[in-house]
């Protein structure tokens, strides 16, 4: 603890800056004091965390002048709640998804006896599974309500995306609460990604049953103005 600090405060006064971090000794937490007029130090209710935020708070000293705030930070949660989610078998999962996990199964590559209402009652958990292929869409059909979207107009790709389950599988008809969080921001010569981790709760237990990393892109010519406010935040 006491080199994180050390190495926060030597970052601090190489930059000029005025934020100190020290260990609060009674919470043993991190916490960012500054010196005030008469030389004392007080605690700040709150300073900029090491990455995209400081480099948002570093690219202008009056980022009320400029004509756009949608700015995505690492650490983000969206509106700050939970969704609440399940997929049933006729289903519709919402506009982005025209198909429901009956007719997905259907048409499936890979069938499962598990992924059908009265084969799923022969699986070791006596209920239909959902196919992993739907997990996805069950996770990505609320993603709007978390606010992360980039400006637009623009073209966006899915760049990656990770699932991993940690309690077994996720079952048909069975309620999730869904919560997401910006872990990451990174960018190529042509694109801008936004790197969200999905958590998986079950409805009943809140366990935490899977999660997804999902990476979305944005072509960063697609967006008319993008050049003009990649100047504005100091970018070029």
């Amino acid at each position: 603890m006491q080199a994180a600090v050390e190495e926060k405060n030597a970052i601090a006064k190489s930059c000029g800056g005025s934020i100190f971090w020290i260990v609060d000794p009674e919470e043993d937490q991190l916490r960012p004091y500054r010196y005030n007029d008469v030389g004392e130090l007080e605690p700040v209710v709150w300073a900029p965390q090491q990455g995209s935020q400081e480099a948002i708070f570093e690219a202008t000293n009056h980022i009320e002048d400029l004509d756009f705030l949608e700015i995505l930070l690492e650490g983000n949660r969206g509106g700050g709640k939970t969704d609440a989610m399940l997929m049933a078998f006729g289903q519709h999962m919402g506009e982005h998804y025209p198909f429901t996990l009956a007719d997905k199964l259907r048409v499936i590559t890979e069938p499962c006896a598990w992924y059908t209402a009265e084969g799923g009652k022969a699986s070791p958990w006596g209920r239909a599974i959902m196919p992993f292929e739907m997990i996805s869409v069950l996770l990505g059909s609320s993603s709007a309500q978390a606010g992360f979207r980039p400006r637009g107009p623009a073209v966006g790709l899915f760049a990656g995306q990770q699932i991993r389950l940690i309690q077994g599988p996720l079952f048909v008809d069975h309620p999730y609460e869904l919560e997401r969080e910006i872990i990451a921001l990174s960018e190529s010569a042509r694109t801008e990604s936004t790197w969200v981790r999905t958590r998986v709760f079950d409805g009943h237990s809140r366990a935490l049953v899977a999660e997804m990393i999902l990476n979305s892109a944005v072509l960063k010519a697609s967006y008319a103005d993008y050049e003009r406010e990649a100047r504005s935040l100091g970018r070029h």
